[in-house]
């Protein structure tokens, strides 16, 4: 073969080379989806916190801790961490100056309160994390009931509401 061919070969090969499109470059990646199955979330009102009978001028205290027999009572069932809201009654209405005050509250594992452990709220609208992630929660709540002189007669109550989210 003549130099001129060989020459001519080896322009026309870098040529079709050149014009080659060079080889695709290929990328994956991959991410994992997944759910953290929780128990359906759920409060009950177990007992009601009721100071029984009061006399004019009386005052009732139960302390939820060292009368865990005689406090209101709130079970949460749930899977993970909660934030537990809280709207305590101030009085029982402008007519009946029945006032609720001076809270105390527990919580234990347990309807008994075994092991109870206290916690205390800011104001009547306040919060409370539940941080133990256990399958029922049981939630004591006591409080003082003053019953001025001028009282009117029979029963008189008020609404102490809870609301639970999951953290």
């Amino acid at each position: 073969m003549s130099r001129s061919l060989v020459k001519c070969l080896a322009v026309a090969g870098l040529a079709v080379a050149a014009a080659s499109p060079a080889a695709a470059q290929a990328s994956a990646a991959s991410i994992n989806a997944s759910v953290t199955v929780l128990e359906v979330l759920n409060v009950t009102g177990v007992r009601d916190l009721a100071f029984g009978q009061i006399q004019r001028g009386g005052t009732r205290t139960i302390d939820a801790l060292a009368d865990v027999a005689a406090a209101g009572v709130f079970s949460v069932t749930a899977s993970a961490p909660v934030t537990v809201a809280w709207t305590l009654p101030v009085q029982t209405a402008a007519a009946v100056p029945v006032t609720f005050g001076n809270w105390t509250f527990a919580e234990a594992n347990d309807a008994a309160g075994t092991g109870a452990t206290t916690f205390t709220l800011t104001g009547v609208n306040s919060t409370h994390n539940l941080t133990t992630a256990v399958t029922q929660r049981f939630l004591f709540v006591g409080g003082q009931a003053t019953v001025p002189a001028n009282a009117t007669l029979g029963l008189q109550s008020a609404v102490i509401q809870v609301n639970v989210a999951y953290n």
